[in-house]
């Protein structure tokens, strides 16, 4: 008698695998991280390749990602070229963007979506074990591993707190009180964390999105269960207040200081090092590769030598340019700019078409509210690297997922 041995796996089973452990170690393992994605990426190609069904037509979407990424490439080859400099700074974008195109192109099942935005919360927990160990719950002692700097790791926590709050919206009235506890803490102890890390952007950001939430609820919810969201944020803002965050200390030193910041230091160095190359850029993360004497000489040229004496100190060359535009720009010049607004016209182009009504609409929510975090907190870091554009991405894509799949109309 034979005994068949042959064991059958689904593909897609092993895809979702990767994905789900990839969100759950994404903020702060970094070796794991980069080896689920790579299994990711290779799981979906061979399974769509056996199965000729590479996630369906063409369409203007695929199109964006496609010129966003040969600019990247053009980009990172012209710094090599140009400015004898690094390629390495385009795999950042390469890999986010394949991130954010491949998800658009799988159809996924509710109870799988469920699970990646409860992974993403899960994600952030060993964060509060540092800190006890630590004995530290301000600043820079919040730092998620991989994430790394603390005014990143807010950037992160706060797109958490979206897609945890979205999610939560969309489904209250289906959810059982275990879940409605769970999320409503989570909810709160990651906006808590938000605000112990003392960045300024991700706070403002944090409460802005939370402003808009309570529209929504107020428009779309059960009067009861708009009535707890708005009492839990007013006595969350209250607490913020009356326990006097330092965070609170830092809003009033930026408002009321008349020295120029560092961060306009470092947009005037980063608006001259654009003119160095303003079509390609000087190349992705190649940023902290140029210092004062790259502008000097052109400045003086144009304004003289006094005048560089007397103003050479409102210039900082510093590791990045603490602006996403700026990032664009200098990485890789107007082009790699332009990709990446259009890009977003786009996507807000069909957020206001379907008019947040499409079916499981709490995916859109999500990623308006991300895309603010990528655009509001732009202004004064880089929202959109790293771990931080991964998991935007990955939102980003499954709301595109969700209008390929879905068969959702946009007239």
């Amino acid at each position: 008698m034979t005994i068949n041995t042959k064991i059958f796996v689904n593909p897609k089973q092993i895809l979702f695998l990767f994905l789900l452990l990839l969100v759950l170690v994404l903020p702060n393992l970094e070796a794991p991280k980069n080896l689920f994605f790579l299994g990711f990426f290779l799981t979906w190609f061979v399974y769509s390749y056996k199965s000729n069904d590479f996630g369906g037509d063409w369409k203007i979407l695929d199109t964006l990602f496609l010129i966003w990424i040969i600019i990247g490439i053009m980009a990172g080859i012209n710094a090599l070229i140009s400015h004898a400099q690094p390629f390495k700074g385009s795999f950042d974008l390469l890999r986010y963007l394949t991130f954010g195109w491949l998800m658009s192109r799988i159809a996924f099942k509710v109870e799988l979506i469920k699970k990646i935005v409860i992974f993403s919360g899960i994600s952030i927990l060993p964060i509060f074990f540092m800190m006890i160990s630590s004995d530290c719950y301000y600043g820079q002692c919040l730092m998620l591993n991989s994430v790394g700097h603390v005014n990143h790791t807010a950037i992160y926590i706060v797109l958490v707190v979206n897609i945890l709050t979205a999610y939560f919206l969309g489904n209250i009235s289906k959810m059982k009180n275990f879940e409605l506890i769970s999320f409503i803490s989570l909810i709160i102890l990651y906006s808590a964390l938000v605000v112990l890390t003392k960045s300024r952007a991700a706070t403002g950001l944090l409460f802005f999105n939370f402003l808009f939430f309570l529209i929504y609820s107020y428009k779309e919810l059960h009067k009861k269960n708009f009535l707890i969201i708005a009492s839990s944020f007013a006595i969350f803002v209250l607490s913020v207040f009356v326990f006097k965050a330092p965070v609170i200390d830092r809003f009033y030193e930026g408002f009321t200081s008349k020295v120029i910041s560092t961060r306009e230091r470092i947009n005037n160095f980063s608006y001259e090092l654009v003119k160095i190359d303003p079509i390609l850029g000087t190349g992705l993360g190649n940023y902290p590769n140029f210092g004062l004497k790259d502008i000097k000489a052109r400045l003086i040229q144009s304004n003289g030598e006094k005048w560089w004496d007397s103003n050479k100190g409102k210039f900082f060359a510093y590791d990045h340019p603490h602006n996403i535009y700026f990032y664009m720009l200098t990485g890789g010049g107007i082009l790699l700019l332009l990709s990446f607004v259009i890009f977003f016209l786009y996507f807000f182009m069909t957020l206001f078409k379907t008019s947040f009504k499409a079916k499981f609409s709490w995916i859109n929510i999500a990623a308006f509210n991300i895309s603010l975090v990528i655009f509001g907190i732009g202004f004064v870091n880089i929202s959109l690297a790293h771990e931080n554009a991964l998991l935007s991405f990955m939102i980003i894509g499954i709301y595109f997922s969700n209008l390929r799949f879905k068969n959702i109309q946009i007239k």
